[in-house]
């Protein structure tokens, strides 16, 4: 579904108005999308996200980081542009999942966690037992449960793989996305679009940081094309040429 669909569904107007009552409260930030681009949307409800597919095609390079339970997303870039999907989640639940899914061969898969640095980090259990999503960024060096595992910036993945862009990078890191971004931004990594979810309630001073962030792409050379009924999540590209 196109994000200018003049039919959205029930449910999108009623997000849509939880967080205008959330704007006005100071809860959340007054952002629109800055330019229009025809988007399509992706994946499930839940685990999709708005991008510009113009010069998708097989040769394109996609990264998708955070998977939980809902690979949607990437398993519609595959349908639709015949192109490899690099996917990462080292967190248990995750890994466990796809075990018992059948999943194409483009769907490359390795239990690797995305952060700005490489090495080894600590993620915390999610908050609910329910929950399936380990977080970076609730951990904390008085941690005592967690999972440690592997980790690597964008960078380094990029070029184990041989890759010299991203030409579609997703990411539900449940926090970690600051210091993600800013690491991709320092070291000018090649990424082309952006697709992720913001997590401000989980770090200090969310949502001036994420607007400190924004504007920060926005200097970079990126411009929001979409951003969810609820404002969770955005689409971000650098102009089209």
């Amino acid at each position: 579904m196109s994000k200018r669909d003049p039919m959205p569904p029930i449910r999108h107007l009623v997000a849509r108005s939880k967080r205008f009552f959330k704007q006005m409260l100071g809860r959340d930030l007054w952002i629109r999308p800055q330019v229009r681009v025809p988007t399509v949307f992706l994946g499930s409800e839940y685990g999709g996200y708005a991008i510009d597919d113009r010069g998708l095609n097989p040769d394109s390079i996609v990264y998708s980081f955070g998977l939980g339970e809902d690979v949607s997303f990437d398993l519609a870039m595959i349908e639709r542009y015949q192109t490899t999907v690099h996917a990462f989640d080292p967190t248990p639940r995750a890994i466990a999942w796809l075990r018992e899914q059948s999943l194409p061969g483009k769907f490359v898969f390795r239990p690797v966690g995305l952060a700005d640095h490489d090495g080894a980090a600590l993620f915390a259990p999610p908050s609910r037992e329910r929950h399936v999503s380990y977080s970076l960024a609730r951990s904390t060096p008085e941690s005592s449960t967690g999972v440690v595992a592997q980790v690597a910036r964008l960078a380094t993945l990029l070029g184990e793989n041989g890759h010299d862009r991203c030409d579609v990078l997703k990411m539900d890191v449940e926090g970690a996305e600051y210091q993600i971004l800013e690491d991709i931004l320092d070291t000018e990594t090649n990424v082309r679009q952006i697709v992720l979810e913001f997590h401000p309630e989980m770090i200090a001073s969310g949502l001036k940081r994420t607007s400190n962030l924004l504007q920060r792409m926005n200097h970079a050379g990126y411009s929001i094309i979409a951003i969810s009924p609820d404002g969770r999540n955005y689409s971000l590209r650098r102009a089209y040429q």
